[in-house]
């Protein structure tokens, strides 16, 4: 026999000696194991076979894991049950169907009184911090609460081995998840510019709604009422201020439009851009606008002076050269007096018609063809084409509703060489 048949035949001797050896071990360990449904199930007799299955394998059969609950509430049925050949081990095998059904109803009532009494989830939540006034994120709370239609859907179906835990109402919201909104809230309620007078801008609690979800909404930051307190403070308006007559004399007058003002927004849109960046500040002082009430800082190339006593006006520049002058009639005296002090020129407005009422009550509508407003409550140096006398005391009987009327060509002359928002008013 050559080498090479040797070799075959030891090998193929060794192959029958594992497939022997394997069936003889085989042979020991199902000595005494039926096979059921593919499963093993050692020393039961054939009529304890589906009880000892259902004992062995439990969670492949039953629905609920829960063995209280399968015994309350599951019919198990046993169906189609077959004895088969025996395997080559000759131990037999048997295969059967397991048929659960559920008490729909008992099942659902037996979750609505367990819910009653069962412990409810707590979301997580940014809540108030009465200590530190700050917000602060309330930790979620796991209750054992169950979902009832998932569950009951599930509990009818194929599905076996369901974990009653596993339908445990969760919290929605955690805490991990509302930290960094908890986080950027305290930095907003950080945030603040305070003003040298003391005032704040700033936000509030009432400003922020905070949602279930840790989102957030910020009320629009209009600051009105701040920046009209602010202005109160800052504004030097009607302070009055020593001014230069026509004759070269110095004079103090008080009140009008002349000043310093908080310009409104422009400030807040600072405001608006630091809080953006919630960069704060203090002892801030607010963008101005304006002019200084120091006539030595005017820096316009005209000067109006109206005098109520001697019912004229004079335009002249710094140096005192008087560039134009005539007789006015103001405010009814005692009645609509023209108001005092040092104004600007706001607005000049061609074919304007002025509207009011007349002290009986009645209206009036008066057409000028140059209306140059000193206020917003309606005064202005304006032509009055249906006067023919101007000067004098006119305006003791006879005076306006507060306005400085002129005669139409001077008044036509007097806006070329005015300068809004620059042009001095004297009026006392």
């Amino acid at each position: 026999m050559s080498l090479f048949r040797k070799k075959q035949f030891v090998i193929l001797a060794i192959i029958i000696l594992v497939l022997l050896f394997a069936f003889l071990i085989g042979l020991i360990l199902f000595k005494n194991t039926s096979f059921v449904n593919g499963k093993p199930l050692k020393g039961v007799k054939e009529s304890n076979v589906e009880e000892k299955y259902l004992e062995k394998y439990y969670a492949e059969t039953h629905t609920f894991h829960e063995k209280e609950l399968n015994e309350k509430y599951v019919k198990t049925e046993i169906k189609n049950f077959q004895k088969k050949d025996t395997n080559i081990f000759g131990r037999p095998e048997y295969t059967f169907d397991v048929k659960n059904t559920l008490d729909e109803d008992a099942f659902r009532r037996y979750l609505d009184e367990y819910n009653a009494s069962a412990e409810v989830s707590v979301d997580a939540a940014i809540v108030d911090d009465e200590k530190s006034g700050a917000y602060k994120v309330s930790d979620e709370v796991y209750g054992k609460q169950v979902e009832v239609e998932p569950l009951v859907k599930d509990a009818k179906s194929d599905k076996t081995d369901i974990q009653f835990k596993s339908y445990y109402i969760k919290p929605k919201y955690y805490a991990k998840n509302l930290k960094s909104s908890c986080e950027k809230l305290n930095q907003i309620l950080a945030w603040n510019i305070t003003y040298s007078d003391g005032n704040i801008a700033n936000v509030t609690k009432q400003d922020i709604t905070v949602n279930a979800d840790g989102s957030y909404e910020v009320a629009d930051l209009d600051y009105k009422k701040l920046l009209n307190t602010i202005n109160a403070s800052y504004s030097t308006v009607g302070d009055g201020f020593d001014v230069k007559l026509h004759d070269g004399s110095m004079e103090k007058v008080e009140k009008g439009t002349w000043g310093k003002y908080v310009d409104k927004k422009a400030e807040l849109k600072y405001i608006k851009d630091a809080y953006s960046n919630l960069k704060s500040e203090s002892d801030r002082t607010p963008i101005m606008a304006g002019k200084e009430n120091d006539f030595s800082q005017y820096d316009g190339d005209l000067i109006i002076e109206v005098s109520i006593a001697k019912q004229h006006l004079w335009a002249y520049d710094q140096s005192g050269n008087i560039k134009m002058d005539f007789d006015v009639v103001t405010g009814k005296k005692n009645a609509h007096d023209t108001p005092t002090g040092v104004f600007y020129i706001s607005e000049c407005r061609k074919d304007y018609v002025m509207k009011g009422e007349n002290d009986d009550g009645s209206t009036y509508e008066s057409h000028c063809q140059r209306f140059m407003r000193l206020n917003n409550n309606g005064v202005a140096l304006h032509d009055a084409s249906w006067r023919n006398k101007f000067g004098g005391d006119l305006y003791v009987s006879h005076g306006s509703h507060g306005c400085v009327n002129c005669p139409v060509d001077k008044a036509l002359a007097l806006s070329e060489i005015i300068t809004i928002g620059k042009t001095m008013v004297i009026i006392h």
